[in-house]
């Protein structure tokens, strides 16, 4: 078995969910605004909307959940990703591993955060219909 390897679209979402915690005054990069990224991803999207989710309201969920930044003191340090955004990465790429692949996409990160129950992103995704077996069934064409 092969070492995963993080795809351009994947580094690119996370490039994106820093800069905006870094932009809230947030310290970690959380979940959260991994999935905000992805969501503009359109594989990712083209996964999510094939589970029957609501790309705007599950944008909108995210946004009220996630903290604000005062916008007041000196520019924040960059954010570090989160112990919850760690535990997906870490599920995505056992998820992506064991189907035999080492590309880790977007679809495998949704799969990790759906594994790790307790998180907003977690919730709000369930209340979108977006499930493993909906993402792993035969149903959704982009399920691996």
């Amino acid at each position: 078995m092969g070492t995963p390897v993080i795809s351009r679209e994947l580094r690119r979402a996370f490039d994106e969910a820093r800069i905006e915690a870094t932009g809230r005054h947030d310290a970690t990069v959380r979940v959260e605004h991994l999935l905000r990224a992805l969501i503009r991803d359109e594989a990712t999207a083209r996964v999510l909307l094939g589970c029957g989710a609501t790309l705007e309201r599950l944008r909108q969920g995210l946004e009220k959940g996630l903290p604000r930044s005062s916008g007041e003191g000196a520019a924040a340090a960059e954010a570090e990703p989160g112990i919850e955004l760690e535990r997906a990465l870490q599920h995505a790429a056992i998820h992506t591993l064991s189907r035999g692949r080492t590309l880790v996409e977007g679809r495998d990160v949704v799969i990790g955060i759906l594994r790790d129950e307790g998180t907003l992103a977690c919730s709000l995704l369930h209340e979108e219909g977006v499930t493993l077996q909906a993402l792993l069934g035969p149903t959704n064409p982009e399920g691996t």
